[in-house]
């Protein structure tokens, strides 16, 4: 149990926007797609996005999934750091995402509800979050059956990153 639910949600949704849509995009089980070429930088800058969308959101960085109290500060490093976690501890192989199991059984997935959110957090307080913003586009797309899950569109997100 926790005393700080409104985080911890937002925690848990850091972790969905790195790895939920952007792996359903390129038709692959999860552990596949952080091994997939410019994927594991695509994911973890959705994670990025999505932590500073939290805590501009006021949310403070918080352990879940049972990971200890004693885990990192740094927001980034929280990402990579809960994101290996659920790849070792909550994956195995051949896990698909919800996301990639609704698509193939022909339903939406929670791509506004997840990356969208992230994005429009970030516009209300006056940052982009263009790795989500492009997860976003490219989701909808197949949802509306302009395109197809396919391990090609991890070039169409990692070009939305933004290269320091």
């Amino acid at each position: 149990m926790v005393d700080d639910i409104r985080s911890a949600k937002w925690m848990k949704l850091v972790v969905n926007a790195a790895e939920l849509i952007p792996s359903a995009i390129i038709d692959t089980a999860l552990n596949d797609a952080a091994r997939a070429p410019g994927m594991l930088e695509v994911m973890r800058e959705a994670g990025y996005e999505a932590m500073r969308a939290a805590l501009a959101d006021g949310a403070t960085v918080m352990p879940i999934i049972g990971m200890p109290p004693t885990m990192s500060n740094d927001p980034e490093r929280y990402v990579d750091e809960i994101f290996a976690e659920v790849l070792k501890t909550f994956s195995r192989e051949d896990t698909l995402t919800t996301s990639l199991q609704d698509w193939r059984k022909g339903r939406r997935a929670e791509v506004q509800e997840v990356n969208g959110w992230v994005v429009d957090t970030l516009r209300a307080h006056g940052q982009a979050a263009p790795v989500n913003a492009r997860v976003v586009e490219i989701a909808l797309e197949i949802e509306a059956g302009h395109l197809t899950p396919h391990p090609d569109h991890a070039r169409l997100m990692a070009e939305a990153l933004v290269r320091g």
